[in-house]
């Protein structure tokens, strides 16, 4: 693979957006057009031997044809009565021969057509030219030789020009992502990147300061978002939550408290939402209790819900009860109770964390 050059790799550091785009197109455009010039070669490729296939078809024709009607002489000179013996012995020893040879070529002309190997026929046909017979050759064979020399030469070329653009084409899209990204940033963060971390580092904490102050001052107008959308997501699960419970679970005294108790933390947790995207310190506390109350049930409540049921009979040995086997619900219900409690927490951690940068830039 080559490498970029000193010169090279800073003027790629140079590029902006736009300019690596297009640097990056130029390259993939030009390994389109060697894909469609080669495409459109072995299109060429496959019309010729399709031609050829039909020529080699009918030359194994006429060869058979050819030795039907040295058969049909070979038996008639042994009955021709106006040539002596001796030259009927003569003629059908010529016939023979030339039988002999045609059906040789008929042989082979018959294995390279189902293999397609027309440069071989041609060339083992040429041995075979004891008789004068005329049959059809492949006139453009030299064609396809050429063709399939350009076509090997194209893919090369395509293969070289694939590996020595393999760290031009990394550079570039680096670049545009980089390039992508430093258009993102605030002010602040740009200068900081054009600055030497040893020369001036007291200008670099000085911008940096001012980027936290800017940051905090956004926060008293922007909502909390994401931990607004992270309880909801909770709110969503702790449904899915009580729909399995009630299509799995038997009908028990414990079904009804169960129910209510989920359908209320349901309320209080979507009312934490609410409270949670205008940065309500109370209710950011009230979710950790939350996240304590889902760690119970994760190890209290469910296992004390699913309990397994045990067949019961009546007097008269009819069941009354079947056993059921709470392994599965359990199981999804973990899971439910487990991702739950990991989103609470995220929604937390991150809540308290912005209100307290928020909390130091208000007025």
């Amino acid at each position: 693979m080559s490498k970029l050059s000193r010169e090279e790799k800073e003027k790629i550091s140079n590029y902006t957006y736009d300019e690596a785009v297009h640097a990056l197109f130029a390259i993939d455009g030009q390994i389109i057009d060697y894909k469609l010039e080669i495409a459109a070669k072995v299109e060429r490729l496959k019309a010729l031997k399709k031609g050829k296939e039909d020529e080699q078809i009918n030359n194994i024709k006429n060869l058979a044809i050819q030795i039907e009607k040295l058969k049909t002489t070979y038996i008639a000179l042994k009955t021709n009565e106006e040539m002596t013996y001796f030259e009927r012995i003569k003629n059908r020893k010529e016939i023979k021969e030339q039988l002999k040879v045609l059906k040789l070529k008929h042989k082979v002309a018959k294995k390279f057509a189902v293999a397609k190997d027309y440069e071989n026929y041609i060339d083992t046909h040429a041995d075979l030219t004891k008789i004068d017979v005329e049959i059809a050759t492949i006139d453009n064979i030299s064609e396809i030789t050429k063709i399939n020399a350009e076509i090997s030469a194209l893919k090369q070329t395509l293969k070289k020009y694939k590996k020595e653009n393999n760290e031009l084409r990394r550079a570039l899209k680096i670049q545009k992502i980089k390039t992508a990204r430093y258009s993102r940033l605030a002010e602040e963060k740009k200068a900081i990147l054009t600055l030497d971390k040893v020369k001036d580092k007291e200008k670099i904490n000085e911008l940096e300061q001012e980027y936290h102050n800017k940051k905090g001052k956004v926060l008293k107008y922007q909502a909390n978002s994401l931990s607004y959308w992270l309880m909801l997501l909770v709110v969503l699960l702790e449904v899915i939550y009580i729909i399995v419970f009630l299509n799995s679970m038997y009908v028990s005294y414990m079904e009804f408290p169960v129910l209510i108790i989920n359908l209320i933390f349901t309320l209080f947790l979507f009312l934490s939402a609410m409270k949670v995207k205008v940065y309500n310190k109370t209710w950011t506390i009230i979710n950790f209790i939350f996240s304590i109350y889902l760690i119970i049930r994760i190890f209290v409540v469910v296992p004390f819900v699913a309990v397994d049921h045990e067949a019961l009979l009546d007097e008269s040995g009819q069941i009354v009860q079947a056993a059921i086997s709470y392994a599965d619900l359990r199981t999804k219900l973990y899971v439910l109770s487990g991702i739950m409690l990991g989103l609470v927490l995220l929604a937390n951690v991150r809540s308290y964390l912005k209100i307290r940068e928020r909390n130091l830039h208000l007025d």
